[in-house]
């Protein structure tokens, strides 16, 4: 049996699985008037590799958040980090990082009855536009809909939208908004912002 450590050391991207095909739906997203309780983060995880994630952390340090960079591997932060504070039980985190970044996190929240309960992923179009391909459980901050008028600062945008994230669940949506850029984008790595939460019934 494979154990945690030999995961993490051998990584995961030959283990990663085939994304499930998922139908569009319509995202549901709570009015600005609405009052909600939030999920609060232990911490913000992003990639030092790439301008739009570390730009997603800045913010996020601005609005408070305590942040973690790593640089797609996430080894150290699970053992000198989130281990000894999923010790004490479950804590949220969030992030934009890769693919195989959240799949590796995800896999190790389970453990501590967590998951990816709010995940856009950033796709890279020719063009200078960006496709965000929005999933979630919950009825996320109605800022999300701007993402397709707020050009560049998509990537700021995005944390606002995690600090936000309301602590409730609904159905599972999907929807997909267009940003357009202002700069080319070249061989850029698709990113994903994500929120990994304790377990909740809807």
């Amino acid at each position: 049996m494979t154990d945690r450590r030999t995961f993490l050391k051998t990584g995961i991207t030959a283990l990663a699985l085939p994304m499930i095909a998922r139908n569009a739906f319509s995202l549901p997203l709570a009015a600005p008037a609405e009052k909600h309780s939030y999920v609060v983060p232990y911490k913000i995880i992003y990639d030092e590799r790439y301008h739009d994630s570390v730009a997603f952390a800045g913010e996020a340090k601005k609005l408070g958040a305590a942040v973690r960079g790593i640089k797609g591997d996430v080894t150290d932060l699970w053992y000198n980090d989130l281990y000894h504070e999923w010790q004490k039980g479950p804590a949220a985190i969030m992030g934009m990082t890769t693919e195989d970044a959240l799949f590796c996190l995800q896999i190790l929240a389970q453990d501590r009855r967590m998951h990816v309960v709010f995940r856009v992923d950033h796709n890279y179009l020719s063009g200078n536009k960006v496709e965000h391909v929005i999933t979630g459980t919950a009825r996320v901050p109605h800022e999300v809909a701007e993402l397709a008028s707020v050009g560049p600062a998509w990537n700021i945008r995005m944390s606002n939208v995690v600090m936000q994230f309301p602590d409730e669940r609904v159905n599972p949506a999907e929807t997909r908004i267009i940003t357009q850029l202002d700069r080319t984008v070249t061989d850029q790595q698709p990113l994903v912002t994500w929120v990994i939460a304790p377990i909740r019934k809807v």
